[in-house]
């Protein structure tokens, strides 16, 4: 038989190749005990992400870990992890609020005829699921502090906190240990007095009276359209948006619009605060400031200073040592 191969042994004992091996095993001396992992010194910490982000890969956790002084291999964390890898049932539970207490906030994107590509920013209030929204033709940090304040001059008030996904606009950085929130729109909030809420990452769940309201608008209201410009396609969306707020919700047995007028929202402050983004730029030997893709004069006395560009909206200020030098209509051609 020691002349034999395998495949011969196996035909004439008439076993598979896994009982083979299994009897093989049995009579061969035992190995050395295996070490135990490296990584069983960051079980702790590994269980604490998955715990948090249960859609995490073993390639982003090979990348943490050797922040924590891990020098190991990326296999070796595939296999590690496996046991916290594998998919299990998710299982969601209805959200309760309370009056005033959130809205949830998103941008959505669609390719319209007659308009192009847009984004719409909508804003939900969680208790009363009153809805305010409008397209834009940017998602930059000035359109979304434009949608925020026109909808609480809308509403003349504001939800005690917000919560959104993890747009760049509110957050900068999102790991396990901590939030790092955007500094311009901290300023934001804390000047109107509201409180942030950063969703997990990949968890559209937990803001899902705005991703309904996404998904209704595409369904609905864009679906099958054209609009001549934005002008009437946001006229045409606001007369949408005020007939749903009429509508019975099946959940709450009244109207949006009714429900609205028991929530308990936050006053606005006296004090204006400017939907713009700040940069730095320096006027070019042509006495102009590059912006995006379109380039605005300034007088040719201040060729080659350093200067702020304004970016509202609707338009563009370059301020050049504290003084407006220019102030042009905000251009959006490619």
């Amino acid at each position: 038989m020691e002349k034999l191969s395998g495949r011969e042994v196996l035909r004439q004992l008439h076993i598979s190749h896994r009982r083979l091996k299994r009897l093989l095993g049995a009579h061969l001396a035992p190995g050395r005990p295996k070490r135990p992992s490296a990584l069983q010194a960051y079980r702790h910490l590994l269980s604490e992400w998955y715990r948090q982000y249960p859609r995490l890969q073993a390639a982003q956790v090979h990348r943490r870990l050797r922040e924590y002084g891990y020098a190991g291999s990326l296999s070796s964390v595939e296999r590690f992890t496996r046991v916290w890898r594998i998919r299990k049932p998710v299982v969601y539970h209805a959200l309760d609020f309370v009056p005033g207490e959130e809205a949830q906030v998103d941008w959505f994107f669609a390719d319209l005829e007659g308009v192009g590509r847009t984004a719409l920013f909508l804003y939900v209030l969680s208790y009363s699921r009153y809805a305010w929204g409008k397209f834009y033709p940017r998602t930059s940090f000035e359109f979304f502090l434009e949608g925020h304040l026109e909808c609480f001059r809308h509403l003349n008030a504001l939800a005690r906190t917000h919560r959104y996904d993890n747009l760049k606009s509110v957050v900068l950085k999102h790991t396990p240990e901590r939030i790092e929130y955007n500094p311009a729109f901290l300023e934001f909030a804390r000047h109107y007095g509201f409180k942030i809420h950063a969703c997990n990452p990949y968890k559209g769940n937990e803001k899902g009276r705005v991703e309904r309201l996404g998904r209704d608008v595409r369904s609905s209201f864009l679906y099958g359209r054209s609009f001549k410009d934005y002008e009437d396609l946001n006229h045409r969306f606001r007369a949408w948006l005020t007939e749903r707020n009429g509508l019975v919700h099946r959940s709450t047995g009244r109207t949006p619009s009714d429900l609205l007028t028991g929530e308990r929202l936050l006053g606005l402050p006296a004090a204006f605060f400017p939907a713009r983004r700040v940069l730095l730029a320096v006027v070019s030997k042509t006495a102009l400031v590059e912006f995006e893709t379109n380039r605005y004069s300034v007088p040719s006395s201040l060729c080659l200073k350093p200067c702020q560009i304004l970016a509202y909206p609707d338009r563009i200020e370059i301020v050049i040592a504290s003084k407006t030098a220019a102030r042009h209509k905000r251009s959006f051609e490619p």
